[in-house]
């Protein structure tokens, strides 16, 4: 199994395809399913201008999503230097997929990715 991480824009991974996963992998209802609060949520703020930071794991053998952590991307301040960071929410990874390094795969690409 090969597993491809990026954001979702990068993939072409369409909100409604995130929002469905949330729908059937979160443990409870989750407002991250519904497509209008997704994009407000994720592509809606300033420093995302449109579009969605998402990180997305795919199984290139099946082509499914297999996980997906909520990104926003915003700055920040440190020591009176603005700093690119993100805020981290939502994280969830398809109950077949535990064990098989999704997650450590996801956190390596985003320090990659907001690496200065």
């Amino acid at each position: 199994m090969t597993v491809i991480v990026g954001n979702s824009h990068e993939l072409n991974i369409k909100s409604e395809s995130v929002c469905s996963f949330y729908e059937n992998h979160w443990k409870r209802k989750v407002a991250l399913a519904n497509r209008s609060f997704y994009e407000w949520q994720f592509t809606g703020s300033p420093s995302d201008a449109g579009y969605d930071h998402c990180m997305v794991a795919i199984d290139n053998t099946s082509n499914q999503l297999v996980g997906v952590m909520g990104l926003n991307t915003r700055p920040f301040c440190i020591n009176g230097s603005e700093v690119k960071g993100a805020e981290l929410t939502t994280w969830v990874v398809d109950d077949k997929y535990f064990g098989k390094g999704i997650g450590p795969k996801i956190l390596k690409k985003f320090r990659k990715n907001t690496m200065c």
